[in-house]
C-alpha cells in the first residue's frame, strides 16, 4: 500500500496506533509556490531506500548502552555506542549476530561499504571492520583528532586537528595522499570527484578526490568583514550547501565556488540540513522546518513541527520523515509540507527521543532511541 493512499485511509482508522495530525490553523502551513517533485528516497548524504529483509517482522531490541547510532545494509543493522561497542543485528528479527568492543567511544553510525564497516574510535583512530564478523582489518591513526569520514569509490576522506586532509584506501588502510588544508577536524562532503571542507581561515575549498590538489577556494566571511562559518557542508553534483551563520543557509556552485543563493531563516538553525538536487530542508531551533528550492534558494514552504529536531529529515518518495524529541515518527508531504500522519511511541516502542534519522523502506522503518533501544516497525495499517 502506498504512503499516499495510506494517508487518505488512515483518517477513518481509530482503533490502531496511527494518528493523523492535520494542521491546527492556517499558520502551520505558510506557503507553497513550487511544482517540483523531490527525488525518490534521496536527501543529500542521507539514506537510500531500504530493501526489506526476507521474513521480516516488527521487532524491538534493547542494547542497554545509552544512545546508539545505526546503519543498515545487507540484511543487517550495525549499531555503534558511545561506550565503544559495535553490534550487528539481524534486521529481520532484531537478534544480535555479533558484538565487538573497540578501543574508544564511537559517536557516529558505522559507514557500510560492501563488506566493510568504517568507524572512528575515540575521535583519533579510523578503523575498518569486517561486517560479517566484526573482525578488525586495519586502523589508521594520523595523530590528533579526526572527523567523521566520507567515502567516494575505493577511498575514504577525513580531516585532522593537525591541519591535513587525508585519503586512505579502504581495502588496505594505505595512505593515498595527505594534503595541508589548515583545517580543524570537521565534516567534509564529497560529490563529483571533489572534496569540500571549511578551513581555519574561514574559506570554503574544493579539492580533487584523486590528488588532493585545491580546485577552488572562496572566503566565506560576511559581506561587511564579519566572521562567518560554514557548518556541515552537504554536496551534490551542482551545489555545496551549508549554514553560514545562525540563521542563514548558503549555497555555492560545486564546480566554481561561485555564490548561487542565500536563504535567511526566521529563527536560529538547529544545525541540520538535508539537501537533494531539487529541495533543501533546514530545521530551526524553535521547530520550524523550511523547504528551499535547491536551484534558486527560494522558499517553497515552511511548517511548524515543534516536537521535531536534533536529527535530519529523511525523504522517501514524496514523503518527508522526521524523528521527534518525544519519540514520534512524523510524516509530511514533501511537496507542500502538509501533515500526513504520525506514528507515536506506543506503536513502535520508543520511550525516549529518537537518536538518529530514521531509515525508511517501502513499508517499514528502522531507527534507534536515545535510551539504547533499536527497533524496526511497519509503515502499513497492519501494524497494531
Amino acid at each position: 500500500m502506498s504512503i499516499t493512499l495510506l494517508a487518505i485511509i488512515i483518517a477513518v482508522v481509530v482503533n490502531r496506533h496511527w494518528i493523523l495530525l492535520p494542521p491546527k490553523n492556517s499558520e502551520n502551513i505558510e506557503s507553497f509556490t513550487s511544482t517540483h517533485q523531490t527525488d525518490p528516497g534521496k536527501t543529500g548524504h542521507h539514506f537510500l531506500p531500504l530493501k526489506k529483509p526476507s521474513e521480516w517482522r516488527p521487532w524491538s531490541t534493547q542494547l542497554n548502552e545509552g544512545p546508539v547510532q545505526c546503519s543498515y545494509g545487507y540484511g543487517s543493522l550495525f549499531c555503534a555506542s558511545q561506550n565503544g561497542n559495535i553490534t550487528s543485528l539481524d534486521a529481520s528479527r532484531g537478534t544480535v549476530l555479533w558484538s565487538k568492543k573497540v578501543s574508544g567511544s564511537v559517536s557516529a553510525p558505522p559507514i557500510i561499504v560492501n563488506d566493510l564497516l568504517v568507524i572512528v574510535s575515540d575521535g583519533i583512530s579510523l578503523q575498518v571492520l569486517q561486517s560479517g564478523t566484526g573482525r578488525e582489518l586495519w586502523s589508521f591513526s594520523p595523530g590528533g583528532r579526526i572527523a567523521t569520514p566520507v567515502i567516494d569509490g575505493p577511498n575514504t576522506y577525513f580531516t585532522s586537528s593537525r591541519g591535513f586532509l587525508y585519503s586512505v584506501e579502504l581495502s588496505s588502510g594505505r595512505l593515498v595522499w595527505r594534503s595541508p588544508v589548515k583545517s580543524d577536524p570537521g565534516p567534509v562532503a564529497v560529490a563529483g570527484g571533489r572534496i569540500f571542507l571549511v578551513t581555519a581561515d574561514s574559506s570554503l575549498i574544493a579539492t580533487s578526490a584523486s590528488t588532493g590538489a585545491t580546485i577552488w577556494r572562496v572566503p566565506i566571511g560576511g559581506n561587511r568583514g564579519t566572521k562567518s562559518w560554514c557548518r556541515s557542508p552537504v554536496a551534490t553534483e551542482s551545489n555545496v550547501t551549508c549554514l553560514s551563520d545562525e540563521k542563514t543557509v548558503r549555497s555555492f556552485d560545486s564546480n566554481t565556488g561561485e555564490d548561487r543563493w542565500v536563504f535567511r531563516m526566521s529563527e536560529p538553525s538547529d544545525g541540520m540540513l538535508s539537501v537533494g538536487p531539487h529541495h533543501t530542508y533546514a530545521m530551526g531551533k524553535e521547530g520550524r522546518l523550511y523547504a528551499i528550492n535547491s536551484s534558486t534558494g527560494r522558499q517553497l514552504w515552511s511548517v511548524k513541527v515543534t516536537d521535531c529536531g536534533s536529527v535530519s529529515p529523511v525523504l522517501y518518495g514524496k514523503t518527508l520523515f522526521l524523528g521527534s524529541r518525544s519519540g514520534n515518527l512524523v510524516a509530511l508531504n514533501s511537496a507542500t509540507g502538509a501533515w500526513m500522519f504520525v506514528i507515536p511511541p506506543s506503536s513502535h516502542g520508543a520511550s525516549s527521543p529518537m537518536g538518529q534519522a530514521p531509515l525508511i523502506g517501502a513499508d517499514f522503518f528502522l531507527t534507534s532511541s536515545e535510551n539504547g533501544a533499536v527497533f524496526s516497525k511497519s509503515l502499513t495499517l497492519e501494524q497494531s
